[in-house]
């Protein structure tokens, strides 16, 4: 099998619908944290919870750009990473049943992720702090990083690796890849963009408390996506680069 970015995003879309209340669930109870201190810290805006939408004077709704400190938005950034990588994390072992046929209970992918608790939190705060300064110098660095760590929590999860031989596990496997791997970022940006474009149209017909529910679910399932297409990029890159097998990785 050769890896491909189209077959990998189809095939996470398959899993994601087949397994949606579990996976779902799974997300909703690691993400609830993060959306509780987004709102408690008026930073809903720092991991996109944010429906941006507000009452005016004349009781319209209006779209405003109201940010929460910058204080606020570091530590909920954080912990929407940490969060991200426990998800991640978690969601491996279930997508790897999915793609034999089977299913995962919450609480087995929950203890599979937590397992693994220190180093996936590790790896998740390298891989976010890493490729924000890459960013930060002309953009392409943070680019390359993001590509080369893609598979970096899948990796420590399923194969039991510290932060360093994670992140270098992570760049042997995508190495030849990441072109495609870059593509398939590209797509996922482009889905979340038109999803929030399509549901900021929407918000205007709500009530603002409608709307942040909406909007803080939306991002759960997004996340949720995401994680499930980091899981079957790192299935395909090692069926693709080493030949194992899917009951190998289960």
């Amino acid at each position: 099998m050769q890896f491909s970015a189209g077959r990998v995003l189809r095939r996470s879309f398959t899993v994601t619908i087949q397994n949606f209340v579990t996976f779902f669930v799974l997300a909703l109870i690691v993400s609830a944290p993060v959306i509780v201190a987004a709102h408690l810290l008026k930073a809903d805006d720092a991991v996109g919870m944010d429906p941006g939408v507000r009452l005016d004077e004349y009781g319209e709704l209006v779209i405003t750009d109201a940010k929460g400190s910058p204080a606020a938005q570091g530590v909920v950034m954080l912990l929407n990473m940490i969060a991200q990588g426990v998800l991640a994390g978690a969601l491996s072992y279930g997508v790897f049943l999915a793609l034999r046929g089977q299913r995962a209970s919450i609480g087995v992918c929950l203890s599979r992720g937590f397992a693994r608790f220190l180093p996936i939190v590790g790896v998740s705060i390298v891989f976010g702090v890493g490729v924000a300064l890459g960013s930060l110098l002309l953009l392409v660095p943070g680019i390359m990083l993001a590509c080369a760590w893609y598979v970096a929590v899948p990796v420590t999860a399923v194969e039991r690796l510290g932060v360093g031989a994670a992140l270098t596990r992570s760049q042997d496997l995508t190495r030849g890849y990441r072109w495609s791997i870059f593509g398939m970022f590209m797509l996922l940006v482009l889905l979340m963009f038109v999803v929030m474009t399509v549901l900021v149209g929407l918000f205007s017909t709500l009530g603002v408390t409608a709307a942040a529910i909406i909007s803080a679910l939306v991002g759960v399932f997004l996340s949720l996506y995401g994680g499930v297409v980091g899981a079957v990029a790192y299935h395909d890159l090692r069926i693709t680069k080493e030949g194992v097998s899917t009951d190998e990785l289960v």
